[in-house]
């Protein structure tokens, strides 16, 4: 678990521990291009990797069948200027007509540039049993 020794360096690492706070799922890309470096890495659960522009032009704003993606844990360690976030979340929806419900297991690499973190690497994979 981080561990965090005063207030200063909690508003610092804060958003490492919620990132994005709802920002995917109300269509924030605003909110999102700032959380991400311009060069991260995003690793889907499929496998499949997508660029920061392509991430953010496949986010529309909330809809019906729009997914519903809760963190179940998050363990954070920093190393300097340096995170790693692990955790589980639970993902939830709609897709072509289908209802969904998995959970996957995460690693986002943070770093702290130019005074605010942005995550610089994503992985997510699913959790199978």
């Amino acid at each position: 678990m981080m561990s965090i020794r005063n207030r200063e360096e909690y508003d610092r690492n804060r958003p490492v521990l919620n990132p994005g706070q709802g920002a995917k799922e109300m269509g924030d890309t605003r909110s999102l291009d700032s959380l991400l470096d311009d060069h991260v890495v995003l690793i889907n659960d499929d496998g499949s990797t997508q660029t920061k522009s392509q991430f953010l032009a496949s986010i529309k704003g909330p809809t019906p069948e729009e997914q519903q993606v809760a963190p179940e844990s998050i363990n954070v360690r920093v190393y300097g200027i340096t995170a790693i976030a692990t955790g589980l979340f639970h993902a939830s929806g709609v897709e072509n007509g289908r209802r969904y419900n998995h959970y996957d297991r995460f690693v986002d690499t943070w770093m702290f540039k130019d005074g605010k973190w942005v995550c610089v690497a994503t992985n997510a994979t699913p959790v199978l049993h």
